[in-house]
């Protein structure tokens, strides 16, 4: 069995709502405990057509090659997996955990 890390933090202050969508406000999240876990998520959201880029930061991440180079990634729709109706509308990056910024290093 492996253990997995998941650390989650808000950037941007205050609640976030539709408005907020593509400002700058979002959640990042840490997974796994190495660069195959993040791979796999990495591979789990390009597959479920739900990588975004949003263009007020310099990623440019639609593959999981690019998503493997900067260790990092971003969605933001929440989606029902059984219709593929978005459920809601957040801002995620995800993030391995050899990503510079991990607060475990």
């Amino acid at each position: 069995m492996t253990t997995t890390t998941t650390t989650m933090m808000m950037a941007g202050a205050g609640i976030v709502n539709d408005e907020d969508v593509g400002t700058g406000h979002h959640i990042a999240i840490y997974v796994g405990a190495n660069d195959s876990d993040f791979e796999a998520a990495a591979t789990n959201c390009m597959d479920g057509g739900i990588l975004w880029v949003n263009k007020l930061f310099e990623d440019r991440v639609l593959d999981v090659d690019s998503a493997m180079q900067e260790k990092q990634f971003r969605f933001k729709d929440i989606v029902d997996i059984e219709n593929g109706d978005v459920l809601y509308a957040l801002e995620h990056e995800i993030r391995a955990v050899s990503h510079e910024m991990f607060p475990g290093n």
